[in-house]
């Protein structure tokens, strides 16, 4: 998992690794605009 808090943080969003329920639809619609 270090990998994985290490990618959200270098993407400046600590909220992936947090809520990764909430965050995953909000990174989808991000990378869609």
């Amino acid at each position: 998992m270090l990998p994985y808090l290490l990618l959200s943080r270098d993407n400046g969003d600590l909220l992936y690794w947090q809520n990764p329920e909430k965050s995953a639809d909000e990174d989808d619609a991000d990378e869609e605009q």
